[in-house]
């Protein structure tokens, strides 16, 4: 089985989107792409602070902006 660098690397791509109401954000994928949840982490008063979403081999990460660093 041969490899290709380049495209080894951008399979392992994993892009972060920040949404101000990543709850929604989350909402709006689903319906609109079909994306689905694999992981959802939430915090206080259900801030997205991780999640993970699929579609088909893709993942994409979503959270809500400000994460860690503002309260």
């Amino acid at each position: 089985m041969s490899h290709d660098l380049y495209t080894d690397r951008l399979s392992a791509a994993r892009p972060r989107h920040l949404y101000i109401d990543a709850s929604a954000a989350i909402e709006w994928l689903r319906e609109v792409f079909r994306f689905e949840v694999r992981l959802r982490v939430e915090g206080e008063n259900g801030r997205i602070l991780h999640s993970e979403l699929t579609y088909g081999e893709a993942v994409v990460m979503v959270a809500q902006a400000g994460g860690w660093i503002v309260p």
